[in-house]
């Protein structure tokens, strides 16, 4: 309603009421969700933790938990929420009154220019007015604000899940890369036992005996014995395959190997057969000389 007086010497008049479709309510703004979050948000998260060099490794589920509470872009979802719901409290209130004034009819012209009090037809006016929007908008703006509140938690329900999606992809991605170095470091360790038994070149030129052989040669040669399980026979080749256990006293380890084979070895070779077998070592290659049954 607009409630008022106009003033002049010796009148007073009531002003007109005011349409109530003119008022403009303050509506809440409206809160869009938040975007999805990356692998480069569990770094951002990793990273923002701190922590020491020589600290015990995280398992899963802290990574998970600590990823729901201290991602960075939570703040930013929480805040969304805040705000949807500090906007709420002013939905469907009425607007603010207005103080207006006002002089009408003053001249501005001839003897009585910017005079007051000698035209009797110029008036002051002063008044209150109250906007009043109809009460279906009043109802719709109050719908609107609980639907933003709703948005803006449904964002932040998201940004949590995302980012505890991104650690785990994370967590998982270092633990199995952390597991394949170990593996890798298993075979080195088992391929550093190989190199310390092959034989180490010699310079210079080697010296022959009388018989004519190799004296460098002759001296390189290593002997051994093992046992295992004859896995392959190729006679054409003159090779033997024995899946053998661990030769300690050439520091090899259990495995499967080719070696070459005298034509003895070859015809008393049975696939299955488990042995026990002479073997010569001569520049890294073994060549088994006699098997035995075991």
């Amino acid at each position: 309603m607009n409630s008022g007086y106009r003033t002049a010497p010796g009148r007073h008049m009531s002003s007109a009421a005011v349409d109530p479709d003119r008022g403009k309510p303050l509506r809440p703004a409206r809160i869009a969700p938040r975007g999805t979050i990356g692998a480069a948000a569990a770094i951002g998260l990793f990273a923002a933790i701190g922590m020491p060099a020589a600290a015990e490794p995280m398992t899963f589920d802290e990574a998970l938990a600590l990823a729901g509470t201290s991602a960075p872009q939570l703040r930013a979802s929480a805040l969304g929420v805040e705000a949807a719901s500090a906007a709420s409290a002013a939905a469907g209130r009425l607007p603010d009154p207005q103080l207006r004034f006002g002089i009408d009819d003053l001249p501005v012209s001839g003897p009585m220019a910017g005079r007051f009090g000698d035209d009797e037809m110029t008036m002051a006016r002063i008044g209150l007015m109250q906007e009043v929007p109809s009460r279906a908008r009043r109802r719709a703006e109050r719908a609107v604000a609980e639907a933003d509140i709703d948005v803006a938690a449904a964002a932040d329900a998201l940004a949590r899940r995302e980012a505890r999606i991104a650690a785990g992809v994370a967590w998982l991605d270092l633990h199995y890369a952390g597991r394949r170095l170990a593996a890798l470091e298993e075979v080195l360790s088992a391929l550093e036992l190989l190199w310390e038994a092959a034989p180490a070149a010699q310079s210079g030129s080697p010296t022959v005996g009388a018989d004519g052989a190799s004296t460098s040669q002759a001296a390189d040669a290593t002997t051994a014995d093992g046992a295992g399980v004859i896995t392959a026979v190729d006679p054409a080749a003159g090779t033997i395959t024995i899946n053998h256990e661990a030769i300690r006293s050439i520091g090899w380890p259990a495995m499967t190997m080719t070696f070459k084979a005298s034509p003895a070895v070859l015809r008393e070779a049975a696939v299955g057969d488990r042995i026990q077998f002479d073997l010569t070592v001569r520049d890294g290659a073994g060549e088994v000389t006699a098997i035995y049954p075991h």
